[in-house]
């Protein structure tokens, strides 16, 4: 028995400690980003990996400063320190690992060399910050971005969003991401047989975002005489007809019992009001 409560205690110390490990691992984002800054274009693509596991909003503020030369290295006098990685904010320096504020010499200004990222390495970067609200802690946040990214139909994003797909654990954050694989992949030419498993998926979650699309299908199956796909995608517009209707209903429900709220109050501030005044309402 006492076996038995010791090695029940030893589990659930393990699985308490596993999610904290796991964050202990993750270094600091502005960390990551002086690494990526220094690194050559060999060590880049684990450095943009790890990168792209950070949701914080600052990896877009300094890509963009980086960008537009806002970025500037400057060499340290021991040639076995690493150079210093600054940012340039409102006419000052400030220490990329730490956004310390960094006072220098007219001498070290002279010395401060302008860092640009490649054109490849751009791409890389405009990639996680185009994703990095997948990430996001708050869901809300999560659904705009696959919404955003599978309206977007490029196929440059169809991976990240496949694999994000596979991770999330939210239901409707994970609804959302299989409706941005669908309407993405869309925009990708699928094979006639993909084509229609979409449109029916579509159906299945009545995507409003999808409608368009899937009459644009509609009208080229009437005009290639497809009747299988024709029947499908109109069973797909009828389920998201009739999911809009639902949400017309529920908008007006909703506006109809706000402005009636509304009049109540008033009516019953003026019933306050003549009844002090001794006004016959």
């Amino acid at each position: 028995m006492r076996v038995r409560q010791l090695i029940s205690r030893c589990l659930i110390r393990v699985l308490f400690l596993l999610p904290v490990c796991a964050l202990a691992e993750q270094r600091p984002v502005r960390l990551v980003l002086e690494d990526l800054v220094l690194a050559g274009k060999s060590g880049q693509a684990e450095i943009l990996s790890e990168l792209s596991n950070h949701s914080d909003v600052f990896i877009k503020d300094f890509v963009n400063a980086w960008r537009t030369g806002e970025v500037f290295s400057l060499e340290s006098q021991d040639s076995e320190d690493r150079p210093l990685i600054l940012q340039k904010v409102s006419e000052e320096f400030r220490r990329l690992s730490d956004n310390e504020l960094v006072a220098l010499s007219a001498a070290e200004l002279e010395q401060l060399s302008k860092v640009r990222p490649s054109r490849k390495l751009r791409r890389e970067l405009r990639k996680i910050t185009d994703t990095i609200d997948l990430s996001s802690p708050v869901e809300s946040v999560r659904i705009d971005a696959a919404r955003k990214l599978g309206l977007s139909q490029n196929a440059e994003y169809l991976p990240i969003l496949e694999r994000k797909l596979e991770a999330e654990q939210s239901r409707r954050v994970k609804r959302a991401l299989e409706e941005a694989v669908l309407i993405n992949s869309l925009g990708q030419s699928p094979d006639p047989e993909r084509l229609r498993e979409i449109v029916v998926r579509l159906g299945e979650l009545k995507s409003l975002a999808g409608r368009d699309l899937v009459e644009d299908i509609l009208q080229g199956a009437i005009e290639s005489e497809d009747a299988l796909l024709q029947a499908e995608a109109e069973t797909t517009l009828a389920k998201i007809a009739s999911q809009q209707a639902l949400v017309e209903k529920l908008g007006n429900l909703f506006r109809g019992l706000s402005l009636g709220s509304v009049l109540l109050m008033v009516s019953f501030g003026l019933a306050i009001t003549f009844g002090l005044m001794g006004i016959i309402n």
